[in-house]
């Protein structure tokens, strides 16, 4: 019983982590904004500048999900 606990929460995280990169991409897809840090940020990974690492994102959003 306790491990289809682990796994429902296991599943639920990965739900959770698709759902907050999906929304992380929409932002980072959306046309230009007046916010400069977006600009920057959007700007260094289509240059290839800075490697988007989506395991460590998803880690960190699941990680935040947890603590809040």
């Amino acid at each position: 019983m306790k491990n289809e606990h682990s796994i429902d929460q296991a599943a639920a995280d990965e739900r959770h982590a698709r759902v907050q990169w999906k929304s992380l991409l929409a932002r980072l897809q959306r046309p230009a904004r007046t916010d400069a840090r977006l600009q920057r940020v959007r700007a260094a990974i289509e240059s290839g500048e800075f490697h988007v690492n989506s395991g460590a994102i998803a880690e960190r959003l699941i990680a935040q999900s947890l603590t809040s």
